[in-house]
């Protein structure tokens, strides 16, 4: 079983070494697309690329505006090398595995074709503010591990991260993921999201998604619109996260991402007829 990441970043270059160094632990060959940086993101990729040959494929760059079936150019990439044992991975410049999907993914059924991740949010608290304000921590942090710099999280939603290959995939159109979509597992994977990381990238962070909110016609009330000058209201009060102790084990609500026992049989039966389906 192999793994293929689909990889699309703009403006990452503070985190990409790390996300990318820390998923070759798993994944096998990784795609990156790059959205236009202005900053050292290239670079940064190339870098480890030249670390690890034959692991990490660099497209290029892509100048326009940032839509999700942008990752259907990685995807395309690395399709003839994937066969019916493989997975494909959404592999964000800010996203981290602290389980090794590869055996979460090895232990699922055959009928299981899709997994949802439990998606943590870690957050820029009111004390990692105190700190930076008390230059407890500056922008030469950056080379400390992220897990290191940011340890509250919140667990709000879960969101499609991993699929099984079928070599009947088509990635058409504006679609987040290719089709036939098979049957999503019961089991969800933990997935810590770094979004928030400190100052100067919280407001990079808005200011190219304000940006990226015109060009594609967002609500006037999306949350994409937040000004990069209001980058404080991103600021989370601490007691409303949980703390990761680095224990490994991770605190949510499980009700909130769980199948009700009710509807299990159902769901087991439509998994089965779904399974089939896609694999004819």
């Amino acid at each position: 079983m192999k793994i293929f990441g689909l990889t699309v970043l703009k403006d990452e270059g503070d985190i990409v070494s790390q996300t990318l160094t820390e998923a070759l632990a798993w994944c096998d060959r990784i795609a990156v697309l790059d959205n236009d940086s202005d900053d050292d993101t290239v670079a940064r990729v190339e870098a480890v690329a030249a670390a690890h040959p034959n692991r990490i494929e660099f497209i290029g760059r892509y100048t326009g505006a940032f839509h999700n079936d942008l990752r259907m150019i990685p995807f395309y990439r690395l399709f003839d090398e994937a066969t019916t044992k493989d997975w494909w991975c959404r592999l964000d410049g800010d996203e981290f595995y602290p389980h090794d999907p590869k055996a979460f993914l090895a232990a699922l059924s055959p009928l299981e074709c899709r997994v949802n991740a439990i998606n943590l949010f870690y957050e820029y608290t009111d004390i990692d503010w105190a700190a930076w304000q008390a230059n407890q921590e500056t922008l030469a942090d950056r080379q400390r591990p992220i897990q290191e710099r940011r340890r509250y999280y919140r667990a709000a939603y879960e969101e499609l991260r991993f699929m099984r290959h079928h070599p009947k995939l088509k990635w058409c159109g504006r679609a987040h993921w290719p089709t036939p979509r098979g049957p999503l597992a019961r089991e969800r994977i933990i997935m810590q999201h770094f979004r928030a990381r400190d100052p100067e990238q919280l407001k990079r962070r808005l200011a190219i998604r304000q940006v990226a909110a015109e060009r594609g016609q967002r609500k006037p009330d999306h949350h994409w619109r937040v000004a990069a000058a209001d980058w404080q209201s991103q600021i989370v009060d601490h007691r409303s996260c949980y703390y990761d102790d680095h224990s490994g084990t991770f605190e949510y609500d499980a009700h909130r991402f769980s199948d009700p026992p009710g509807k299990r049989f159902g769901q087991n039966l439509r998994r089965a007829a779904m399974a089939l389906g896609w694999r004819t």
